[in-house]
């Protein structure tokens, strides 16, 4: 039983040490793909607040415009009219009725059982 546990342990250790060996590989994977290394790199994601309701946020260097709700809604709603998202649509609510009316007909025939 002993030598049960100390394999066990001695394989957790070689995964984790090769999970953390994976993680420096990839960390100079990227290095390497950057070309270059400095300190001075800027942050994936970086938040600054202007105001009580402003906020600044970039994203990999690149500003991001921040919308009002009313605006997402209206590109969202003109999105929703594409004639793909029409035909999604229809084939719901003609799949929904099928499959009502045959969960209604089988409750029919089966309710004077019980």
């Amino acid at each position: 039983m002993i030598r049960y546990i100390a394999f066990i342990l001695f394989m957790m250790v070689l995964f984790l040490g090769g999970a953390l060996f994976g993680i420096n590989q990839a960390s100079e994977g990227v290095i390497q793909t950057r070309g270059y290394t400095s300190d001075s790199l800027q942050d994936a994601l970086e938040i600054k607040q202007q105001d009580s309701d402003a906020y600044e946020v970039t994203v990999m260097g690149v500003p991001l415009e921040q919308e009002g709700l009313e605006e997402k809604m209206t590109q969202y709603k003109d999105q929703a009219t594409h004639s793909s998202v029409k035909v999604a649509q229809v084939l719901e609510k003609g799949v929904n009725t099928v499959y009502n009316v045959v969960i209604d007909s089988m409750a029919a025939l089966v309710e004077p059982l019980f």
